[in-house]
């Protein structure tokens, strides 16, 4: 459990802690039981044997930015793949990884966040400039590659090279479904989180066969 603490710190644990204990481990037979506290424990024990094992195989990325999104990544991989051991159900399972995830991403852009508020009063503002910081860090090229369309009222600009789209697409059929259900769905309610009235649209997405992540956002009032 040491080990486990190191890796996650005790925010993290209390967060996963916190979002499963007392859930169904299925949604649709109750007689399963819920999710106990030595579940949990599995858990976290299964969390630190899968990211060792898929970490050692991972590929290494040029910039800081990718090599951090893309442990990410490994580090959701293996929490999925420990949650499916207990809780029953696909869909299920991704759900309660992608409340947990949401969970981590809105604490690690609280920084940004705080500091836009600093420069700028409107919405539009803060935006266009968390959208130039998230692309300096941790989205900077060649990590990641990406073309800025427009940058005004609407921020515009589509990412033609994910790292953690490129590590997912290795690892399986299942495991892209569950990128594809969880990271690609969290920009939504983040540009709502981000900035009052923020709202974020997307037409096109690498994860599902399309030749770029069209990313738009923008503030609806």
């Amino acid at each position: 459990m040491n080990i486990i603490i190191k890796l996650f710190g005790w925010g993290n644990i209390r967060t996963i802690t916190q979002t499963l204990s007392g859930r169904n481990r299925d949604r649709h037979q109750p007689e399963l039981g819920r999710i106990t506290k030595g579940d949990i424990h599995l858990i976290l024990e299964d969390i630190w044997k899968n990211y060792t094992t898929l970490k050692a195989n991972a590929p290494y990325e040029k910039t800081l930015g990718a090599r951090i999104m893309v442990r990410n990544g490994i580090l959701s991989l293996a929490l999925y793949r420990a949650v499916g051991k207990i809780v029953t159900g696909e869909d299920y399972v991704t759900e309660l990884c992608t409340d947990i995830l949401w969970k981590f991403y809105i604490k690690q852009i609280r920084i940004q966040k705080f500091i836009t508020r600093i420069f700028y009063r409107e919405p539009h503002q803060q935006m266009n400039m968390l959208q130039q910081i998230f692309l300096w860090f941790p989205l900077a090229k060649p990590g990641y590659d990406w073309k800025i369309n427009e940058m005004g009222k609407v921020f515009s600009y589509d990412i033609v090279r994910c790292p953690v789209y490129d590590y997912f697409k290795t690892q399986g059929r299942a495991e892209l479904e569950f990128f594809q259900n969880s990271w690609c769905t969290l920009d939504f309610p983040l540009a709502e989180h981000l900035v009052r009235g923020g709202k974020y649209e997307r037409t096109h997405t690498l994860s599902t066969g399309d030749d770029k992540c069209d990313m738009c956002w923008k503030v609806s009032c």
